[in-house]
Protein backbone atom coordinates (compact mmCIF):
# COMPACT_ATOMS: atom_id res chain seq x y z
CA UNK A 1 0.00 0.00 0.00
CA UNK A 2 1.20 3.47 -0.85
CA UNK A 3 0.14 6.54 1.09
CA UNK A 4 1.17 9.95 -0.17
CA UNK A 5 0.43 13.14 1.79
CA UNK A 6 0.57 16.31 -0.28
CA UNK A 7 0.02 19.76 1.12
CA UNK A 8 0.51 23.43 0.44
CA UNK A 9 -0.63 26.58 2.22
CA UNK A 10 -4.23 26.19 1.03
CA UNK A 11 -4.86 22.46 0.91
CA UNK A 12 -3.96 19.00 2.17
CA UNK A 13 -4.49 15.87 0.15
CA UNK A 14 -3.92 12.21 1.01
CA UNK A 15 -3.61 9.69 -1.80
CA UNK A 16 -3.83 5.98 -1.00
CA UNK A 17 -3.28 3.23 -3.54
CA UNK A 18 -2.48 -0.46 -3.66
CA UNK A 19 -0.21 -2.05 -6.24
CA UNK A 20 -0.54 -5.69 -7.18
CA UNK A 21 2.57 -6.96 -8.91
CA UNK A 22 4.63 -10.07 -9.44
CA UNK A 23 8.36 -10.26 -8.88
CA UNK A 24 10.66 -12.62 -10.76
CA UNK A 25 14.15 -13.99 -10.32
CA UNK A 26 16.41 -13.89 -13.37
CA UNK A 27 15.83 -17.62 -13.91
CA UNK A 28 12.05 -17.19 -13.68
CA UNK A 29 12.18 -14.28 -16.11
CA UNK A 30 14.17 -16.34 -18.62
CA UNK A 31 11.70 -19.23 -18.34
CA UNK A 32 8.79 -16.85 -18.83
CA UNK A 33 10.34 -15.34 -21.96
CA UNK A 34 11.02 -18.83 -23.36
CA UNK A 35 7.26 -19.30 -23.31
CA UNK A 36 6.98 -16.32 -25.68
CA UNK A 37 9.43 -17.24 -28.48
CA UNK A 38 8.08 -14.39 -30.59
CA UNK A 39 9.87 -11.98 -28.22
CA UNK A 40 13.62 -11.40 -28.16
CA UNK A 41 15.27 -9.95 -25.04
CA UNK A 42 17.57 -7.22 -26.34
CA UNK A 43 18.73 -5.32 -23.27
CA UNK A 44 18.09 -4.55 -19.63
CA UNK A 45 18.19 -1.18 -17.86
CA UNK A 46 17.53 0.15 -14.39
CA UNK A 47 15.19 3.04 -13.71
CA UNK A 48 17.77 5.66 -14.69
CA UNK A 49 16.80 4.78 -18.29
CA UNK A 50 20.35 5.52 -19.45
CA UNK A 51 20.66 3.79 -22.84
CA UNK A 52 24.44 4.07 -22.57
CA UNK A 53 24.47 2.01 -19.35
CA UNK A 54 22.68 -1.32 -19.73
CA UNK A 55 22.80 -3.57 -16.69
CA UNK A 56 23.21 -7.24 -15.96
CA UNK A 57 20.61 -8.71 -13.62
CA UNK A 58 22.25 -10.03 -10.47
CA UNK A 59 21.10 -11.29 -7.08
CA UNK A 60 20.59 -7.75 -5.74
CA UNK A 61 19.01 -6.21 -8.86
CA UNK A 62 15.66 -4.47 -8.40
CA UNK A 63 13.28 -2.60 -10.67
CA UNK A 64 14.42 -3.34 -14.20
CA UNK A 65 13.24 -2.30 -17.62
CA UNK A 66 13.48 -4.93 -20.34
CA UNK A 67 13.77 -4.01 -24.00
CA UNK A 68 12.03 -6.71 -26.02
CA UNK A 69 11.64 -7.02 -29.78
CA UNK A 70 9.08 -8.97 -31.71
CA UNK A 71 10.89 -11.52 -33.89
Amino acid sequence: MLTLNVSNAQRRLRLVDTFVYRTYTRAQLRRLLKKAPQLEWLETYDFTYDVNRPIVIGPDTEDVVLVLRKR
